[in-house]
């Protein structure tokens, strides 16, 4: 059964309102809590348990009667420094007395008699949404934006509220799984990198002597070595794509763009694969498991961990390391160094770093009880965010194909 749907724009069933709220504490203004673009963007709703993390500014009284917090609103992004980091929303779940929305951001006051906030959260989540936003951002460089009008013009399809409010809370359940695998992969992102700074940057309970190549002390014990004796750095390249049939044989070929669309520490997928025949082309190779991705050019700096067999483009070089010993370690020493990877990078229209820069990049290496005691606190924490990873990737899709579906009446609620 169809079920019977209206479309509407934005402004049509919901009170748009742009923030201009900064973070500054100003003389005569009122005090208040301020939900910012980073609380906006990571997380699934915004709640009375979150009030504590939100910090401390000051807004109008304007400001406050405009944008203050109030259950069944919407909030989402509005400016950011790439597209697809806009128009990521949250659901307001409470009510506030002193929280307002902060800058960067924009608040959707839903018409109640028309729409039901989480089924409008739900929608704006949409990947249909997410490209009318992309598409429709204006800017180009250092900052996106959305005009008003754009968001004004969003448009939305309509159940009965009856129908709006099954769907919306189902999709609620998902997004609230999906926030807390999210949330966990953060604290363990934190106590990984902990491990490692007080490890390997505060070297706890090592006696250190100065080192000549790196100009500053190490831990007596430990060596400092090039790359290529740690692990091999290869290239990646790119089929002729005036050719089809180098494309989609299922050789995961990864972009730069895979890893900032992605924004993942582990990769798997790309948006393309190559075929055998597309390989067999270039000078692209094949990498094992855990070796570690670095972008190398537009932009420097993108690291990720390869949880397949891959290949990628000519925007990559690879570290393949001889031992997995050394996988963690690498991967946090590389995004550790990288504002002198960065310096190492040439060119007159975007700069690139080399694999001979790379190869002969000086690494410091711990002796080898220091490096296991490391490797044994840190790989279940990998491990554990692996595999939160696939949920998230999971319960997204089953989010993103249920949603159409539900809309359109095919899955019944």
């Amino acid at each position: 059964m169809t079920v019977e749907m209206k479309k509407y724009r934005l402004a049509d069933i919901a009170e748009i309102v742009i923030s201009s709220v900064d973070k500054k504490t100003k003389p005569g203004e009122k005090i208040v809590r301020l939900c910012n673009f980073t609380d906006v963007y990571h997380n699934w709703a915004i709640k009375q348990s979150d009030y504590d993390s939100f910090m401390v500014a000051s807004a109008s009284d304007n400001n406050v009667n405009k944008l203050s917090l109030k259950k069944g609103f919407v909030a989402f992004t509005k400016d950011s420094e790439t597209r697809d980091d806009i128009g990521i929303s949250t659901y307001i779940a409470d009510d506030f007395d002193d929280v307002v929305l902060g800058y960067h951001c924009a608040l959707a006051k839903p018409n109640e008699k028309i729409v039901y906030g989480k089924y409008l959260n739900a929608f704006v989540s949409s990947d249909y949404i997410k490209k009318y936003f992309e598409l429709n951002a204006t800017g180009s460089g250092m900052r996106f934006t959305l005009a008003v009008s754009t968001m004004e013009d969003m448009p939305i399809m309509l159940p009965s509220l009856n129908v709006q409010k099954k769907i919306g809370d189902m999709l609620s359940t998902l997004d609230k799984r999906i926030e807390n695998l999210r949330a966990q992969n953060r604290v363990l992102e934190q106590t990984a990198k902990t491990i490692y700074d007080y490890t390997f940057l505060q070297c706890a309970g090592h006696q250190t002597t100065y080192n000549k190549t790196l100009n500053r002390n190490i831990p007596t014990n430990w060596e400092v070595k090039n790359m290529s004796e740690l692990a091999e750095v290869v290239n990646g390249a790119t089929p002729s794509t005036a050719e089809e049939g180098n494309f989609d044989g299922g050789i995961v070929w990864i972009t730069p763009k895979d890893l900032s669309d992605q924004k993942s520490k582990f990769v798997y997928f790309g948006e393309r694969t190559i075929s055998q025949k597309g390989y067999d082309s270039c000078s692209t190779t094949l990498v094992p498991v855990n070796s570690i991705l670095m972008s190398s050019r537009a932009p420097i700096g993108l690291v990720s961990i390869a949880k397949c067999e891959l290949c990628t483009n000519q925007g990559f070089k690879t570290f393949v390391p001889k031992s997995d010993d050394y996988t963690e370690y690498l991967y946090y020493y590389l995004l550790t160094n990288m504002k002198k990877i960065e310096q190492l990078g040439s060119g007159t229209t975007f700069k690139e770093v080399s694999r001979g820069s790379l190869t002969s990049f000086p690494v410091i290496v711990p002796d080898k009880k220091t490096l296991d005691a490391f490797n044994s606190s840190i790989k279940p924490l990998f491990e554990k965010q692996l595999v939160n990873t696939k949920q998230i990737e999971a319960l997204t899709t089953q989010r993103n194909t249920l949603l159409p579906l539900l809309m359109t009446g095919q899955i019944e609620v």
